[in-house]
């Protein structure tokens, strides 16, 4: 009888041990669908206190280029708003953004702000999904906390709302590309996303480090095709965009300042008025970053590290690009993202990552913050500072991996050092499956651990 009764009460002391992490999960679950319910509470009372003093600046002229396009103007020789701001972005653009040229302003803002909200969320939960394996409803509840801090909170995100930005359709576009799409298909919206706008031309690089050459030629055939194909309908605007206003970072506003947070911005306020110097000292700049992210982004893929590859990716475009304001610096929402990825360590990556969110949040490059500093070089740290603290986040990451150091320097094979990288990735990420391993594999010495 009493080996019956401690049987039972050992049934039920397991049963209790088992139920421990459910209902802890459904607490986690509870918590954050309460923070992401507070957080867009919060975001859709000031997007209204927005909405009540006109359409966003960029919105409006996505929404008069488009209307001049359809009645026949030459939309690349107008200029719209009050401010006196050119369109920009290529004529497959205009096309697409004319939807939101035939509703009422109202229709046209919500329908915008609803839209990029959803897209937001849908980034964020591709990432995840790639980074972590949370439960489904875990990892959506995560998805729309994390979207809603970071419209509150971090300021790049914060101004692609407020300007009424297209950036987070085409960052969703890029992810989904790289992540989701399948490999037969792999390419084309990544090519989509750049006939919309140059930009995200530097993700193709995914592809040609992936050494996937279908998909880079799906993507560079999609945007010559796309571009063709607007080319053909609107053959006078897409003459004056492509021959003479493409690449000329003057007409995208004043390409010197702190509002333009990339090496062309701050070499051009460090050097005003030198064209000759300043253009020497952008091209050597750019051109050792873009060979450093290169490498690293091939280095990540080799080991598995998507994420790590794209953020890297992304760091490359935002200092090298003519003009990266401050909104297109929406790429930080990767942030937080890496750093699960890499196994939430608190090591010097790390930290250099947590600066540039906390540089987001503050955001002390904007103009009404360093206006009254004219004391070189105080003003020129804080009005770049987001542009410093993405170099030294990109500079931890180049330190970490020693890109210039070979798996022959130490001995190895290339497919050796490829197996055990990828060994430390999935050591780091349990819920990663197993990679076979060799059995006589030489050790690396302690200093090339990184």
């Amino acid at each position: 009888m009493s080996d019956g009764r401690s049987t039972f009460r050992r049934r039920g002391a397991d049963d209790r041990h088992a139920s421990a992490p459910r209902t802890s999960a459904r607490w986690v679950l509870f918590l954050l669908s309460i923070l992401a319910l507070v957080t867009w509470t919060f975001v859709a009372l000031n997007l209204a206190r927005r909405a009540s003093g006109g359409l966003p600046l960029d919105l409006q002229v996505y929404r008069d280029a488009s209307l001049t396009m359809l009645h026949g103007g030459a939309a690349y020789h107008s200029r719209y708003t009050f401010a006196h701001l050119n369109f920009t972005y290529p004529p497959i653009a205009l096309m697409l953004l004319s939807v939101f040229s035939v509703v009422p302003p109202i229709v046209a803002l919500v329908a915008w702000w609803t839209f990029s909200a959803t897209a937001l969320i849908f980034l964020i939960v591709v990432l995840l999904q790639e980074s972590t394996a949370l439960p489904r409803g875990t990892l959506i509840a995560s998805s729309c906390a994390l979207g809603g801090a970071s419209c509150l909170f971090l300021e790049p995100i914060r101004s692609n709302f407020a300007f009424g930005q297209i950036n987070i359709f085409l960052m969703l576009l890029v992810v989904l590309d790289i992540f989701r799409v399948r490999s037969t298909r792999k390419g084309l919206l990544t090519g989509l996303a750049s006939a919309i706008k140059l930009t995200p031309l530097m993700y193709v690089m995914y592809f040609v480090v992936a050494r996937a050459r279908v998909s880079v030629l799906r993507a560079v055939g999609a945007f010559l095709g796309i571009t063709a194909m607007a080319w053909a309908l609107l053959p006078a605007d897409s003459a004056t965009y492509w021959l003479r206003q493409a690449f000329s970072p003057g007409r995208k506003g004043g390409p010197i300042g702190p509002m333009n947070q990339s090496w062309f911005g701050l070499i051009g306020d460090l050097f005003p008025g030198t064209n000759s110097l300043r253009t020497i000292l952008w091209l050597l700049l750019s051109g050792v970053t873009f060979v450093m992210g290169v490498t690293l982004a091939k280095r990540y893929v080799a080991t598995e590290r998507r994420v790590e590859a794209l953020f890297v990716l992304t760091l490359t475009e935002l200092l090298i690009s003519p003009i990266s304001w401050t909104h297109h610096w929406s790429w930080i929402i990767l942030v937080p993202i890496v750093w699960l990825a890499r196994g939430r360590r608190y090591d010097k990556v790390s930290a250099t990552v947590m600066l540039l969110v906390a540089v987001a949040v503050v955001a002390p490059y904007k103009e009404h913050l360093t206006g009254w500093l004219h004391v070189r070089p105080i003003s020129v740290v804080i009005g770049f500072s987001l542009l410093f603290s993405g170099v030294i986040v990109f500079a931890a990451l180049v330190l970490e991996e020693r890109p210039w150091r070979t798996a022959t320097h130490v001995g190895l094979p290339l497919g050796d050092a490829r197996e055990l990288g990828t060994r430390r990735v999935d050591e780091d990420r349990p819920d990663r499956a197993e990679v076979p391993r060799r059995t006589k594999t030489p050790e690396l010495p302690a200093h090339d651990a990184g």
